[in-house]
């Protein structure tokens, strides 16, 4: 494929290192949360069957909280992987020579990084919102408060807890979500002459690289269907 006269093999080879990545990432999230889920029944299993004397009061704020990591582990991991298939399709399909290419652009790879660390961020923060309108929802809290032994007040409405929480909780994203919109917008502005040699054909007289959907070849002047440049025909 010819080029503007730019080289994009290292813009290529960043954009293949990301997909490398993303399936990376897939599976150590599915790791994560086999060895979470694995954990937690070995704890449970030991404290509940090892004649172990745990108090039952303890015993079930053990148990809340391996429930809530479990809960918290696998939501976050499974909406990761949803981002991580996104950064591994988003991207054109690539040949056998730029899948062999090892260098990459060390400027778009980390823009792609911090896009990456800001998007784990906000699901991260979104997740954990989630899991604790969970244990807001279910009898669990209300054993938690009775160790603890808060207000009456509290007692009778849970959600004065965890409000300030949901509040600095979306704060923080609020506050990242400009900043993932810049790299974004940055990360467009990088991958621009990607886009257009990506979306573009040769002109079968000249050989040109042209638009896929140029009705004119601006080299020979020759008509191209819009359908792409393989299919033409003379003026």
């Amino acid at each position: 494929m010819e080029t503007t006269g730019k080289d994009y093999s290292k813009t290529f080879g960043t954009l293949r290192q990301i997909q490398r990545d993303a399936y990376r990432d897939i599976i150590n999230g599915a790791i994560i949360v086999a060895i979470t889920l694995a954990f937690s029944i070995v704890i449970l299993y030991i404290l509940t069957f090892a004649r172990m004397n745990i108090n039952s009061t303890i015993l079930n704020v053990i148990e809340t909280f391996i429930s809530l990591i479990v809960f918290y582990v696998s939501v976050s991991r499974l909406a990761l992987m949803f981002w991580d298939s996104w950064r591994i399709t988003s991207y054109p399909v690539f040949s056998s020579k730029v899948l062999g290419n090892k260098s990459h652009d060390a400027k778009l790879y980390r823009l792609f990084k911090r896009e990456d660390k800001t998007v784990r961020k906000i699901v991260n923060l979104i997740v954990l919102s989630i899991t604790l309108i969970y244990l807001q929802l279910s009898s669990k809290i209300y054993t938690l408060m009775t160790i603890v032994e808060v207000p009456k007040i509290f007692m009778s409405e849970p959600i004065l807890i965890f409000l300030p929480l949901h509040v600095v909780i979306f704060f923080s994203i609020a506050h990242d979500i400009p900043f993932l919109t810049a790299l974004h917008e940055k990360i467009k502005s990088e991958l621009s002459g990607v886009i257009l040699l990506v979306g573009k054909d040769k002109c079968p007289v000249c050989g040109k690289t042209i638009s896929t959907k140029s009705i004119h070849c601006p080299y020979c002047g020759i008509r191209v269907k819009e359908t792409g440049g393989e299919n033409a025909e003379r003026a």
